[in-house]
């Protein structure tokens, strides 16, 4: 917040409103103003971190963020091979009962045919 005195001379015309203000906003009011400071330099106060810091955290963040998308998806590709391999037994399953149905089904079809035969084989 500008102090009165600042206040003031930002409504003077004669005097500069950015060079008016004075103590920690005065970097932070010409970073803005487009004057050459640094706004992060500006803003940060004694607990701000730094640019190197940032750009470490950065990077650090993206090295986790790669290994957690790789780990992710490792884990996807091993769900979907065990799921893949539960169908297809399922599946194997499935077609070995159908198999087993027909086998049965032409086994009675064979022992009706060999009754008919045997009966016409006595009835002449």
């Amino acid at each position: 917040m500008l102090s009165p005195e600042a206040s003031a001379a930002a409504r003077s015309p004669s005097v500069d409103p950015v060079a008016a203000v004075s103590g920690p906003s005065a970097d932070l009011v010409a970073a803005v103003s487009g004057r050459s400071v640094d706004l992060v330099a500006a803003v940060k106060g004694p607990s701000a971190i730094g640019w190197a810091e940032i750009q470490s955290l950065t990077e650090r963040l993206e090295i986790e963020k790669q290994a957690w998308e790789e780990n992710y998806m490792k884990k996807q590709e091993a769900w979907l091979l065990t799921h893949e391999r539960g169908l297809k037994e399922e599946v194997r399953k499935g077609r070995d009962k159908e198999i087993e149905l027909v086998i049965q089904r032409l086994e009675e079809e064979v022992r009706v045919s060999k009754q008919e035969c045997e009966r016409v084989a006595e009835n002449t």
